[in-house]
């Protein structure tokens, strides 16, 4: 018997974050303590690209978008339910990690997305921002080193959402 779950990655957890990555924290230490003798595994994965609208939607002020300038490596949702399927199958992993194929700021994605959506919004780096309530390092967004890395590219994405 195998058991899993997938949450949103988190790099370097870090206390007082908004309550949406909050209940996210804990998930691998429940899941494993839990099945204490069962193997499990959890693929855990990077911000999707679907989220980037939400993105833009919570930082906006008027007509002006302020993002904190962090690292962010983001995932097409089809690539993670590959990743959660072969994981499914596969041997018990405890834990895995997935994330995009790319590297971005995130002013850049959303910058990006909203241009690809004749969206007229204006992107600004806010160095003393927050993301979701949450003051995180350059690097809480990006996966691990080793994580897989799936395969859609945001660009390519983007133009099939048209």
């Amino acid at each position: 018997m195998t058991s899993g779950a997938c949450p949103v990655l988190e790099r370097n957890p870090v206390p007082g974050k908004g309550l949406q990555l909050l209940a996210e924290l804990p998930l691998d230490r429940a899941v494993g303590a839990w099945l204490t003798g069962i193997p499990y595994s959890i693929v855990h994965a990077t911000q999707f690209f679907e989220f980037t609208k939400g993105l833009a939607d919570e930082a906006t002020d008027r007509d002006v978008v302020r993002l904190i300038p962090v690292k962010i490596q983001p995932i097409f949702s089809g690539d993670v339910a590959r990743a959660v399927g072969r994981t499914a199958v596969g041997e018990p992993l405890n834990g895995t990690e997935v994330g995009g194929p790319e590297v971005f700021t995130l002013p850049e994605l959303v910058r990006t997305a909203l241009a690809a959506r004749n969206d007229p919004r204006t992107v600004v780096e806010n160095p003393d921002g927050t993301y979701w309530g949450a003051k995180i390092q350059k690097d809480t967004l990006l996966p691990g080193p080793g994580a897989a890395l799936g395969e859609v590219h945001f660009k390519d994405w983007l133009a099939q959402q048209r």
